[in-house]
């Protein structure tokens, strides 16, 4: 938690001093613990304690000409100088720094398998993690288990992150430091680095083909075994020439393993009632047609969840 002080609070287009019970107010502190959304990673989410006993719940945190403004609603009292503590809600926090984490060993890994590759944006929420990147093909089976094979290598591997703001000349001289292709960057610049430190990847200058080196002002674990199991959920076209893949970690991909596993049992059951009702040998009476139309449901309902990207063969199984 962070103790503040309100520096501001303002409704629709009006500053206030004061303010009582509402549904919607930004409020500035002169300090935060709330990270806003930035470079693809959604806000924290929490609550404000006021020392009067009201409370803000923050809903969302947004960044605006260098004030962090948090999207708030007031249940109390609340006035322009007031002290307050700030919580996170630490389990969104948790899947915020997982998932940030794996994106940045995500990138890393599917440039060690397809090649050179260029990120063109990311989503980073707390329950998953996209990644959008110029690739002319679909991946294929064995380049999807390659890469989550890599990426859980260096989740295993228990690696350290480092973290150092340095000047950006000074960054650009990694050969083959990752970042996003059109963004703008502050001078100086933060570098995050998953196994080595920054001083030794300036040293060695091809160090960014070698490891995971971005230029990031985001959140993440101190250690990459901390995010736990990663999975590929899913990977498409989204336009010409970019692709698209989903993921998962921690707590969201043993979820994903037991939805896998519970919808490969049903589409097995499944498959003996169809195969018995084509060799005429069941006593249910269930007509075919009726079997093609749970057939579709199921697929569709199927294509609707987050499972394991290699288990979605159980969908090509009921076409």
């Amino acid at each position: 938690s962070v103790v503040a002080v309100v520096v501001a609070i303002k409704v629709g287009k009006q500053f206030l001093k004061e303010l009582s019970d509402c549904n919607s107010c930004l409020v500035v502190l002169d300090r935060t613990n709330f990270y806003s959304e930035e470079g693809g990673q959604l806000a924290d989410t929490g609550f404000i304690n006021i020392a009067s006993g009201s409370q803000l719940v923050v809903h969302d945190v947004q960044s605006y000409n260098g004030f962090v403004v948090h999207s708030c609603s007031l249940s109390g009292n609340l006035r322009v100088g007031d002290s307050v503590t700030c919580f996170l809600n630490k389990e969104k926090r948790k899947g915020l720094m997982d998932n940030h984490t794996g994106t940045h060993i995500l990138n890393f890994s599917l440039r060690s398998v397809i090649g050179q590759t260029e990120q063109r944006g990311s989503l980073v929420a707390h329950d998953k993690l996209r990644f959008d990147f110029l690739c002319d093909k679909q991946l294929n089976g064995p380049e999807i288990i390659q890469i989550e094979q890599l990426a859980n290598q260096i989740i295993e591997n228990d690696e350290t992150l480092y973290t150092k703001i340095i000047p950006l000349s000074e960054a650009l001289k990694i050969e083959g430091i990752r970042a996003v292709f059109g963004e703008t960057y502050p001078d100086p610049v933060r570098i995050v680095s998953i196994g080595i430190s920054i001083e030794d990847a300036l040293e060695n200058s091809e160090s960014g083909f070698k490891y995971s080196i971005e230029l990031c002002g985001g959140i993440h674990v101190q250690k990459s075994s901390h995010i736990g199991e990663f999975l590929i959920i899913s990977e498409e076209s989204i336009g010409k020439g970019i692709r698209r893949v989903t993921c998962v970690t921690g707590f969201e991909s043993v979820k994903a393993h037991q939805i896998a596993q519970e919808w490969e049992e049903k589409v097995k059951t499944f498959q003996l009632a169809f195969d018995e009702l084509k060799c005429n040998k069941s006593s249910t009476g269930f007509p075919i047609d009726k079997c093609s139309a749970l057939s579709t449901i199921l697929s569709n309902e199927i294509a609707k969840i987050s499972i394991t990207h290699m288990s979605l063969n159980v969908r090509t199984k009921l076409k």
